[in-house]
């Protein structure tokens, strides 16, 4: 069990530090800009779902290299800084400065609401600082099932063996019809709500609400495939996903089950997950997630 436990804990601390990523611009200080909002797991450009993490990248924002909160629940400041998500407050994970543009990575707040002069579907981003605000960012939700989170500097996805904890790696691949623990953000709400900025509990577990008995009418399937199965052949499916939720003791990661299928081939197998939406009346909509690799014995 302590080595389980210590296994989870070396994880959670790649997850919450390899998306606080600085990255340097010729620019000096200026008033308050944000340039963009992204998924902090495959920093695909949009708003990620309400729970989960989005990194905030702007301009003229002062911070000492990288500072970390190191608190539970998530502080709504952190070195004089405040964020603001659809007009509600957003939990800060960390800060980080370079001799460029700035990298805030936030929780999107539960309360977070949609509608501004681009139209109903968008959010509104602000940033504060020692009471300068300004450069409201417009980004939309994002439209993605949820995103992998990827090793630093990578596009290899964050995979652990469901034996023994083990992470997934090119010198410890996956093996056909094996189950692994996989790790997003940006997945929709869960049974319980996790209150913004709190960490995630492990009794109950907060399941994402489509693998539980209370998402009537709508029934989501999810799935995982290889980008070039997918839409041609959806019967070639990667894996199948039995349950996600989100991981204990954590603020916005979930943690999803795969079940590999016996016929994936070996190498570096670029994936996908899919999740088609049904309702009483049939089909809905399809969405599918940006590609990560998977290494495959």
């Amino acid at each position: 069990m302590q080595e389980r436990v210590t296994k989870m804990r070396l994880v959670m601390r790649l997850l919450c530090g390899l998306a606080m990523v600085v990255l340097c611009a010729s620019a000096g200080k200026a008033q308050i800009i944000v340039l963009a909002v992204t998924s902090a797991a495959s920093f695909g450009r949009g708003m990620p779902a309400r729970g989960s993490i989005a990194s905030v990248w702007c301009l003229g924002v002062q911070a000492q290299g990288i500072v970390m909160s190191e608190t539970l629940p998530l502080p709504l400041e952190l070195a004089g800084i405040r964020v603001w998500i659809g007009g509600a407050p957003a939990p800060l994970f960390g800060v980080a400065e370079g001799p460029g543009y700035q990298q805030i990575n936030v929780q999107v707040p539960q309360e977070a609401q949609p509608g501004t002069p681009f139209g109903p579907d968008y959010v509104e981003a602000v940033v504060e600082q020692n009471g300068q605000r300004g450069g409201n960012a417009m980004s939309q939700f994002l439209s993605s099932p949820g995103e992998f989170f990827r090793w630093p500097g990578t596009n290899f996805g964050i995979f652990q063996h469901a034996e023994d904890d083990s992470l997934v790696t090119p010198d410890n691949p996956a093996r056909p019809g094996e189950s692994l623990i996989a790790y997003l953000t940006g997945m929709p709400g869960t049974v319980p709500a996790v209150p913004t900025g709190a960490p995630s509990p492990e009794d109950p577990p907060a399941v994402v609400n489509q693998f539980d008995t209370f998402s009537f009418p709508y029934h989501d399937v999810y799935r995982v495939y290889e980008p070039a199965s997918w839409p041609a052949n959806p019967d070639a499916v990667a894996a199948i996903v039995p349950l996600a939720e989100l991981t204990p003791g954590v603020v916005g990661v979930y943690q999803m089950k795969l079940a590999l299928q016996p016929l994936l081939g070996a190498g570096n197998r670029q994936i996908v997950l899919v999740r088609d939406r049904f309702s009483f009346f049939g089909f809905g909509e399809t969405y599918v997630s940006s590609p990560v690799i998977l290494p495959v014995m």
